[in-house]
């Protein structure tokens, strides 16, 4: 990946020889990287943009709850105990 002038916002060439835009971020200590667009359809004006917009929205969401999977499993088991059939609830 090759940096640019504007902060997270990163370009490689695809496979196609397409530049990428990516864009780099830490949101609770966890750090994202995802693909933004590909050029001529965005330019790097937009790609901050789009950084920007997908750090807002990423907010919200909870990076990790420090449970075990089998831990929310019995959680979710309990939580629709009443709307599950006997029988599911007994093969489970």
């Amino acid at each position: 990946m090759k940096s640019t002038t504007k902060e997270g916002i990163y370009t490689k060439i695809n496979a196609k020889g397409k530049k990428v835009f990516i864009a780099r971020f830490k949101i609770k200590g966890k750090t994202f990287k995802r693909n933004l667009g590909v050029a001529p359809l965005m330019n790097l004006r937009d790609a901050v943009g789009a950084r920007e917009k997908l750090i807002e929205e990423m907010k919200g969401y909870k990076v990790h709850s420090g449970k075990t999977i089998d831990v929310l499993f019995d959680e979710y088991v309990e939580y629709r105990k009443n709307d599950l059939s006997e029988s599911w609830y007994y093969n489970i």
